[in-house]
Order: C-alpha cells, then structure tokens, then sequence
C-alpha cells in the first residue's frame, strides 16, 4: 500500500489510541512518521508497531520551548513537511461549579493553544510540501454539542473546530486543514477521567445500543477518517468538520 509513498508526517498524541492508530496506518501507507508525544517509552511502543520508518520526537504541547524544539528538529531532518495529524489531547470530567483555573488553563493548554502553536511552527514545512501540505485536527464531538460535565474539554474541542475552519481560509492553497469529530472512542483517555475501569466498561456496553451502528468507536476508525482526508481524494476538501460517531449524534437528537 503506497498512497503516501515517499510522504513525511507527524503525529501528536502517538503514544497510545487515536494518535497511535493514525500513526500505524499512515505508515502502512507508505509514509515516513514521525511520533510525537510527552512519554518516549509509549512512542517507542508505537514505533514498534510501524510497517516503515519512523522517528520519535517528545515533548510536551504546553510548552512553548517544546514545540520550538520539535519543529527545528523536524526542520532539521527535512525541507518540507507533508502531513500533521494533530491527536494529541488530554480530558477530564468537571462541572462549572467545581472546575478551577488552572485546570481550565491546563485543559486550553493542551487541546487548544498548544495544538495552535506547534501547528504553525510547522507551517513553513507545510507551505513546502507539493502539491501542498495537509493538517488534520482531532477534536470531538463533543465540541459540537457538549453535554454536562464536560465544559473545559468541550470548550476547548469547539475551538479545535473554529481554528480549523479559520486556518483553512487563511493557508488555501498551499495549506489545507480539516477536522475529524470522534464520538465514543474506546480509548485509553476514557479511563483517565477517574472512574473504575469496570464502571467504564459497564459505560461502554450501555452505550453501544444508543448507536444506530451498535457498536463503540474503535481507534482504527478514526485513522482511517484521517487517511481519507489526509489523501489526494480529498484534494478539494478544506475547512470540513468530518463526525465519525456511529450516528449517536443523530440519534440524540
């Protein structure tokens, strides 16, 4: 499989889930990965799982020093860039009445601000890739219709979707930029929110039949959403907010 054959990327958050199934599958596609994320040992576990070359570049979002680091290092390995998948995320549960500064800071930090700042550090790189670069965000559904408990993630997944439609208008052509909405994800983050792993598995299992698909979101569908746009076949494609849910946004409704 060789569609991106001779392509360099990027991936943020590779280290395990969403960035990780990404990762794999871009490589499995032909493309050179960079991995990027805070814990060097779970990268070197993605590597592992890669079908072709690869490099590991950790650093932490909310760093601005980090992100400086990553994209002269990148720089240094090569004159252009051609695809950043931007997975890289941390969530939380916490209402309005017991959320506090800084983990609302913490919250922006990394799933917004951060993503922004390493995204146009790279931008140059992008600007050089032929026939042009592409960004694909990762943000949520719940950036489009948030649901209680959820008001730092939500808040900052819905600037995810408004920098995306944002930076699309302002680097067509040389750069396009999309966004991928993932509903229910069985992913490791749906085990950090400080739950028990049973009661996240009995979780799960109720939500399957709220889906009109019936199942839970795995990791490798959203890879595959990412590839799509990530691809020539989505060379007219820039500034779209792509849901893959299973339908359970719709089905709320």
């Amino acid at each position: 499989m060789d569609k991106f054959k001779g392509a360099l990327a990027l991936v943020t958050g590779a280290g395990s889930g969403i960035g990780r199934a990404c990762a794999v599958r871009l490589s499995a596609e032909g493309a050179t990965v960079l991995l990027h994320g805070r814990t060097t040992t779970k990268l070197s576990e993605t590597g592992a799982l890669l079908a072709g070359p690869h490099g590991i570049l950790g650093g932490d979002l909310s760093q601005p020093g980090d992100n400086e680091r990553v994209a002269a290092a990148v720089a240094a390995q090569s004159d252009h860039l051609d695809i950043l998948v931007n997975s890289a995320g941390i969530g939380d549960l916490g209402g309005a009445d017991h959320l506090g500064w800084d983990d609302f800071r913490r919250m922006l930090d990394v799933n917004l601000v951060g993503l922004f700042d390493l995204t146009r550090r790279l931008a140059p790189l992008l600007r050089q890739s032929e026939p042009g670069g592409v960004v694909i965000n990762i943000s949520s559904t719940l950036g489009l219709t948030p649901v209680a408990k959820t008001l730092a993630y939500s808040a900052a997944k819905a600037g995810v979707v408004a920098l995306t439609e944002a930076l699309a208008a302002e680097w067509g052509p040389q750069i396009r930029v999309n966004c991928v909405c993932p509903g229910i994800i069985d992913t490791p983050m749906q085990y950090r929110r400080g739950r028990p792993e049973a009661e996240v598995r009995d979780w799960l299992a109720t939500m399957v039949a709220r889906h009109p698909l019936k199942r839970i979101g795995r990791p490798e569908d959203i890879a595959a959403a990412v590839v799509f746009l990530a691809s020539a076949e989505a060379a007219w494609v820039t500034g779209a907010t792509l849901v893959v849910d299973g339908g359970l946004t719709v089905a709320r409704q």
